[in-house]
Formats: structure tokens, sequence, C-alpha cells
């Protein structure tokens, strides 16, 4: 963990998991697993709802009920509307994380084998690291 993600997970503790869930996706993608792509990627889908979860929670003034956040948190291939007007991304953020959920969600309900491309994993991996650097100023490029 570099330094600036340091300070950020010392005065924000809630965010240690968002970072880990990538550290682990990367982890998952470097073995030799037939799956590991998809593996990884289901990985990144979960950190993506967690980080949106942490900030609706942490991070705004509104006292969410679990419903209210099932109904801002389930996504079957976009976000919802209500979800993207209380956090404010560019429409291209939006755009590549609705493709991770799609992506998740027809492979988790299509008789098709979980086959994910490495240019899928990276795509993907690199708007869920915009997203945390966004919500939470976490880079985890450097």
């Amino acid at each position: 963990m570099n330094s600036a993600n340091h300070a950020v997970a010392k005065a924000k503790p809630h965010v240690v998991s968002l970072f880990e869930g990538v550290i682990a996706s990367k982890s998952v993608s470097g073995q030799t697993l037939i799956y590991r792509n998809w593996l990884a990627l289901s990985l990144l889908e979960t950190t993506m709802i967690t980080a949106f979860k942490t900030y609706l929670v942490n991070h705004t003034r509104h006292d969410f009920s679990d419903k209210d956040l099932e109904g801002l948190l389930v996504w079957k291939c976009l976000a919802p509307p209500a979800l993207q007007k209380l956090v404010r991304l560019p429409g291209n953020l939006w755009t590549r994380l609705g493709s991770i959920a799609r992506l998740k969600y027809d492979l988790m309900f299509s008789k098709a084998e979980p086959r994910v491309s490495d240019e899928e994993l990276s795509k993907a991996e690199a708007a869920v690291e915009e997203l945390l650097k966004r919500l939470f100023k976490l880079d985890l490029d450097a």
C-alpha cells in the first residue's frame, strides 16, 4: 500500500476492503486457473458495488435503509438512475461500469461458459480503479 492510500485508509478504514478487492482480483487473474478471469471479474464487480455502498453510507448525508441500498445497488445491466443521481460520475465511467455489470449478468444467467477475455478484464479493472480514485482518492497505480 502506498503512502497516499495508507493515509486514506487510516482516515477512512471502511475503504480498505475496496483496494483489497482490486488486489485480490489481480492475484486471482495471475493464477493458472481456467476461469481465473471470470473469478477476477466477479471480485471486481463485488468491489464496484461495495464501493458504491461504502460511498452512500459513509460519504453522503442520507440515512439509507437496507431496502433503499438494495434498490440502489442491484444492477442488472445498468446502474439504477437513482444511483446515478446520487453519485456524480462522468457518463463514460457509468458506461464502463455498466459493461462490468452487463458482462457479469450475461455470463451468470446464460448457458455460455463464464469466460472473460484478458481485454475485458483489463477494461473492468481500469474502470473500478477509476471509480475508487474518484470516490475515495485511492490510487492503485501508485
